[in-house]
């Protein structure tokens, strides 16, 4: 309508403040190549500022407003930016978020000096490797011990639970998705496997990387039987999004709770846009899901489980296409959150839904 229109306008010019002037830049500054020249185009995308103005001395945060999300889009660009493909970012994220926080900071990471001794890593660094959990295996073992878990796991879930899965029809069946569910209790994951039957054999979970992989034996079984990949809600969010990308481009689908962690009083609580950044980076749709009655069954901080009807539902999948063709068009930030909203409201939807039906 156009006064929504009028609000979006408003919303934009609120986030490219086109009128004030960047401080710092004293000494005048033009980039030196290409790739400078579409680093800095970017910056002035993302913050606002024309490019003209953006100086080597500005602080990203402080004077450009960039905040960490809009970092980690930075640094994918510099990765094809860069002469050397992954050197820019060959250091854990973690250190990198700590070393970028003004424009020449940025900069010097497109054009890394070579270091004839690189730093040595310490064994826990060079231990844990998110992309080794992607690995098939096919040994007999492992498809024996899978089949039995599995068995069991739908087993409790169709006789104790008494699960019941509406909306399959809306799953697609031509090319991966991202499931984007609701999260109240550990029993989410176990009904989102049971409800899609055969198909969750093509289904990867992203899990908290702090909780599901703190020790190794943890993190085995998860992977092993859940297909759980760890992903990084604090400091290494760039590899679990590089992780993300290659299990959907391997054909696989993935489970992705956008809330982050479990809900304590059962109601949805505000989702993260990391859901939109992952999807429009990987251009896959995401089907809305609500799962019903796990929050009765075990809620956050219960041990034992009790007996209580699970229902998941699936929505009708959210076209991610429309938000693509959109991107540089507007602030990235603002057009992830426009992602996470409109899955939101489906998810919304599929609860109200469920509960009149009830």
């Amino acid at each position: 309508t156009p006064h929504r229109r009028q609000i979006k306008e408003l919303l934009l010019r609120q986030h490219r403040p086109e009128k004030r002037c960047l401080p710092g830049a004293t000494t005048p500054w033009t980039p030196q190549t290409k790739a400078e020249t579409r680093l800095v185009q970017e910056l002035s995308r993302l913050s606002g500022y024309p490019a003209a103005q953006i100086h080597p001395s500005h602080h990203l945060e402080l004077d450009l407003g960039i905040d960490s999300l809009m970092k980690m889009e930075l640094l994918l660009l510099l990765e094809t930016l860069s002469p050397q493909k992954g050197a820019a970012t060959a250091l854990p994220v973690e250190q990198l978020l700590q070393k970028v926080h003004t424009v020449q900071d940025l900069l010097a990471l497109l054009h890394p000096s070579p270091d004839p001794k690189p730093r040595s890593r310490s064994p826990e660094k060079q231990a844990f490797d998110a992309f080794q959990y992607l690995t098939t295996r096919n040994s007999l073992f492992y498809q024996c011990a899978t089949r039995l878990f599995h068995f069991l796991l739908r087993h409790t879930y169709q006789h104790y639970f008494r699960l019941q899965c509406r909306g399959l029809e809306h799953l697609p069946s031509t090319r991966p998705y991202i499931i984007a569910a609701n999260h109240t209790s550990h029993l989410d994951s176990g009904a989102i496997i049971t409800a899609l039957g055969k198909e969750a054999r093509h289904l990867y979970i992203l899990g908290a990387r702090d909780y599901f992989f703190n020790h190794p034996w943890k993190g085995w079984f998860f992977n092993t039987f859940l297909h759980v990949l760890p992903f990084d809600r604090h400091e290494n969010f760039l590899q679990g999004v590089r992780v993300s990308k290659e299990a959907l481009s391997q054909g696989h689908s993935l489970l992705i709770y956008p809330e982050g962690t479990r809900s304590i009083t059962g109601a949805l609580q505000p989702f993260k846009r990391g859901l939109g950044f992952l999807a429009c980076e990987a251009r896959v749709p995401i089907v809305p899901a609500y799962i019903h009655g796990s929050y009765e069954a075990l809620p956050k901080g219960a041990v034992f489980p009790k007996r209580r009807k699970i229902t998941v539902t699936f929505g009708p999948p959210v076209s991610i296409d429309a938000f693509c063709a959109r991107r540089g068009k507007m602030p990235n930030h603002l057009l992830y959150q426009e992602v996470i909203e409109n899955v939101r409201r489906r998810i919304e939807e599929l609860r109200d839904h469920h509960l009149r039906a009830e």
